[in-house]
């Protein structure tokens, strides 16, 4: 906020917790529920008329599809609510991304209903398990045998029964994306995307490689 001050820029922060700042910048902070944002679409659209506002960006995987839906609401450029959708849905997005002809590991999703057993035929080894909605990692599993699997099948059905699991995930609680296991180095490339251009911010190497079983967020290298 000191920054964005100092250099003239106008930002409004949007947030679902209290903030301690927010004594210092009374009318560049709104605390409101993001299930209930219609509620504060007014005084949000007040500001954007006064300040101008050009865009509405998530600073996280929780606030990407709200900050689509309220640039929506302020008929601010953005991207699409469906294409961030996809972001939040890794199946959904592998099988886009497919669909487009970029290079892509093999991919099934599974019901949590399913039987391991019925569905070994169409696996192979090893293979990387996760949950299609979960971020940094969380229930990402490595396995190299159909025993690994059967674990680690049971251990994400358990996980995504949680009930805390299951508010944040809807319905996508009840699969399991399969995916095959790529090994290597990992990098990762941070960057903004403006008008079909990429402008690259900042590329990062895992210190350590990602070979499982989990494969827990690390701190990133310059």
């Amino acid at each position: 906020m000191h920054a964005a001050v100092k250099i003239g820029i106008n930002i409004l922060v949007i947030t679902n917790n209290s903030q301690v700042f927010s004594e210092y910048y009374p009318e560049k902070v709104i605390t409101m529920n993001f299930e209930h944002w219609r509620e504060s679409i007014e005084n949000i659209r007040k500001w954007s008329e006064r300040y101008d506002l050009k865009a509405v960006i998530g600073v996280d995987e929780e606030s990407i599809i709200l900050a689509a839906k309220l640039s929506e609401s302020l008929c601010i450029e953005h991207n699409s609510l469906e294409s961030v959708k996809l972001t939040k849905n890794k199946y959904l997005m592998r099988r886009e991304l497919k669909k487009s002809g970029l290079k892509s590991p093999w991919f099934k999703r599974f019901s949590i209903d399913e039987k391991p057993k019925d569905i070994f035929t169409e696996l192979r080894f090893p293979c990387v398990l996760k949950p299609t909605f979960l971020s940094a990692s969380q229930g990402v599993l490595r396995v190299n045998s159909f025993k690994d699997f059967v674990k680690g099948f049971e251990l994400l059905s358990d996980l995504l029964t949680e009930m805390k699991v299951k508010k944040m995930g809807g319905d996508q609680v009840n699969w399991i994306l399969v995916e095959e296991y790529i090994p290597g180095k990992e990098v990762s490339i941070e960057g903004i995307v403006n008008e079909g251009k990429l402008k690259y911010l900042a590329i990062f190497d895992k210190p350590e490689p990602l070979e499982g079983p989990i494969f827990q967020e690390t701190i990133l290298s310059n």
